[in-house]
């Protein structure tokens, strides 16, 4: 999603004030160096960046899709259940929280 320089100026004006106050939490699937996606004037992306990450803590889930892997576990219980008698499916996946790379996944039809 690219933000206008107005947008992106008043999402800096909230960031700020509530920064002032409370603690913030931010989740995005990019990494720091791809906001300037969203942030399109490189100054105001980095002043957000600088805002949100100065006396902050930064956690990296990493990539793992937990609904990748509950699709996997859903499609092996299927498949003991039916006792073999299941054709898998292979699906290869690009999601842009996976850096571009290709994520395998399998579902089961009876």
């Amino acid at each position: 999603m690219e933000l206008d320089r107005r947008g992106a100026e008043l999402l800096f004006q909230v960031l700020t004030e509530r920064e002032e106050k409370n603690s913030m939490a931010i989740a995005s699937n990019e990494s720091f160096s791809a906001w300037t996606k969203t942030f399109t004037d490189p100054r105001l992306c980095a002043a957000i960046v600088d805002r949100l990450t100065f006396g902050g803590n930064i956690i990296e889930t990493g990539t793992d899709s937990y609904r990748l892997a509950h699709t996997k576990a859903r499609a092996e219980q299927a498949q003991s259940l039916a006792g073999g008698r299941t054709r898998a499916y292979r699906a290869t996946i690009r999601c842009a929280g996976c850096a571009g790379r290709a994520v395998s996944a399998r579902s089961s039809r009876s």
